[in-house]
């Protein structure tokens, strides 16, 4: 019964599709002004503001294409009805077909993971958590450094506005929109604190350990697992980013749970993995389009594995590639469905953004060292030299045992992520900013941990009774970390009940504006000072660049501003403020305020 009203609806639905298409069509040759006299008799006001000859035109080739598209399809439909109706039974039969793989493979995915808590053995489950613990004490202790100027922009100009406009305003690449969704909706229902803002990444960072923890796990095994877990919980520059609220984190934890998923895919033809697999993908270029790297690496190594190697449980070679090429385009599509509000609204912002235009390729080249240099000095900031030696050292190891210590012996995944690496650099040409590489630093801790227990395991051949050497000495580090978490606990209360020089600005900006002030600072201070004046309730009708005041406040970075630069000006662009006379009323470490008041 429910198939002979099903097929005759569906008749009917692709009736009105075919003319919805052709109604595409015609609007797609219509002027301007006739199809925004209709739109203008749907609007409230009697103006359909929005819909602008630009986009207008804009639209008029997609339009077009997608309603001859629509009529097309509908035509073949309706003219062989009887194939359509068997095409369509066939295509409900691997549906079906497919869903119940689908949620046998879901139900064997989450049993593996259960399985895999279970066999970690009691040292090793402790320690695990014993690290995350220590993770969220380490972070916990760095949350309350001051607000960066990206991360209160990002706040001010994407997350405290609507939903909408969060998930449609690209004017500046700051916009990190998966992250900016959640700090969006955790704001609007608990408030604008900083904890809460940086809230989704400390929950990443902290998710980063017992990812790096499986990943290792996986390639390595065990004594590779419990080190890299411990390098991750403390290296600095992991920790840093796990208390801003930038989508660097986000990206750092994402690269290890698809390079997880993308090793069980190449084991086991997993449905669900490969959905995952799918999604997180999407979610890390939503995130921010550097998930190219982690992306493009990962499917170059299936795919140079899957060349070498034999087709494993995949029935051949080709029906791999069927999953691997699936994957990929899929990934692609729901990535541009979830930038489709922004590609509508403004596609040049997102392709054509000033600040991530390609390099010449001349600057590339000079670039390059410097940018090499920057990037360690970064990533080996508050590391002691002997350990960031040891670390290469680990990382040149690691590719030297590679055959004897890694579960894939066929194709290091080192070696997909500096080819695929090269290609991207070379025609892209990136501005290659220190912290487009923070997703390389879990997975770099890995390879040069898998390098150090290498060689460990190999010295302990030398030994007639075989000393687990590199057993003791994962343990010992990651004990050495346990303690070093347990001793930042107590610093915690201490650090949180201190404000950084911005907050104990507006509060002092609090208690002294009146009506007439101006208060006015370079262009990064203004966004913490706009983002304090809005958890301190002040209005930001304060903070402006000109027009008539009584008192200037003016916030000055020792190094980078004066007030000259800052001071509001006339059309002739001379300061409109008495130099002479502006005291100092406030200053920290980083930022004085100045009182002024108008030129004679």
């Amino acid at each position: 019964m429910k198939k002979k009203l099903f097929f005759p609806s569906l008749r009917v639905l692709f009736g009105g599709v075919f003319f919805f298409g052709i109604l595409l069509v015609w609007t797609s040759f219509q002027s301007y002004e006739t199809i925004a006299s209709l739109l203008n008799k749907f609007a409230d006001d009697g103006s359909f503001e929005s819909f602008t000859l630009a986009r207008f035109q804009a639209l008029k080739i997609p339009l077009l294409f997608v309603g001859l598209l629509f009529s097309v399809i509908a035509t073949l439909a309706l003219a062989w009805w009887r194939k359509t109706q068997e095409y369509l039974d066939r295509l409900f039969k691997q549906a079906w077909e497919f869903n119940n793989l689908f949620l046998q493979d879901a139900r064997t995915f989450f049993r593996d993971i259960r399985d895999a808590f279970v066999r970690l053995g009691r040292l090793d489950a402790i320690i695990l958590t014993g690290l995350m613990a220590a993770a969220a004490a380490i972070r916990l202790a760095e949350l309350n450094i001051p607000l960066i100027a990206d991360e209160a922009y990002t706040y001010n100009a994407f997350a405290s506005k609507s939903l909408w406009q969060t998930v449609s305003d690209y004017h500046l690449p700051n916009n990190h929109v998966f992250l900016s969704v959640m700090i969006n909706l955790i704001t609007h229902l608990f408030g604008n604190q900083v904890w809460l803002i940086r809230l989704p990444t400390l929950i990443a960072g902290v998710l980063m350990v017992p990812a790096a923890y499986f990943l290792a796990q996986r390639l390595y095994g065990r004594d590779v697992a419990v080190l890299s877990a411990a390098l991750v919980t403390v290296y600095p520059i992991l920790v840093t980013y796990s208390v801003l609220a930038r989508g660097y984190g986000i990206i750092s934890l994402i690269t290890l749970l698809i390079l997880i998923l993308g090793d069980r895919v190449l084991g086991s033809k997993d449905h669900f993995a490969w959905f995952l697999l799918i999604v997180l993908s999407a979610v890390g270029f939503y995130t921010v389009p550097i998930m190219l790297f982690p992306f493009g690496a990962l499917y170059l190594w299936l795919f140079m594995s899957h060349v070498i190697d034999e087709p494993g449980p995949y029935r051949s070679k080709w029906e791999f590639s069927r999953y691997w090429l699936t994957g990929g385009f899929a990934s692609a599509l729901l990535t541009v469905v979830l930038y489709a509000p922004i590609l509508i609204k403004d596609s040049d912002r997102f392709f054509k953004n000033k600040f991530v235009a390609p390099l010449g390729s001349d600057m590339l080249l000079d670039s390059l060292w410097s940018r090499i240099q920057v990037t360690w000095l970064e990533w080996t900031f508050s590391v002691p030299g002997w350990a960031a030696v040891l670390g290469v050292i680990g990382l040149i190891l690691g590719l030297v045992f590679h055959n004897r210590i890694s579960k894939q012996k066929i194709i290091p995944l080192q070696l997909a992520f500096l080819i695929w690496i090269a290609v991207v650099l070379v025609i892209l040409r990136p501005d290659m900013k220190p912290r487009m590489w923070l997703l390389l630093v879990a997975p770099l801790l890995i390879w040069s941990a898998s390098g150090l227990v290498g060689v460990l395991q190999w010295l302990s051949g030398a030994f007639r009774r075989n000393v687990p050497l590199a057993r003791i000495f994962t343990i010992v580090m990651a004990f050495l970390v346990l303690l070093f978490g347990l001793n930042t606990v107590p610093t915690i209360p201490n650090r949180w009940s201190q404000k950084s020089s911005y907050e104990r600005t507006v509060i002092y900006l609090k208690d002294h504006l009146r009506e007439g002030d101006l208060v006015n600072a370079s262009t990064d201070s203004l966004s913490q000072l706009r983002y304090y004046f809005g958890v301190y309730d002040i209005p930001l009708e304060y903070v402006r660049r000109s027009g008539k005041f009584q008192r200037a406040f003016l916030a000055i970075g020792r190094e980078t501003d004066t007030l000259e630069k800052i001071a509001p000006v006339d059309g002739s662009n001379r300061p409109l403020i008495d130099l002479k006379t502006a005291r100092v009323v406030l200053e920290f470490d980083g930022l004085i305020l100045y009182e002024s008041y108008p030129a004679p």
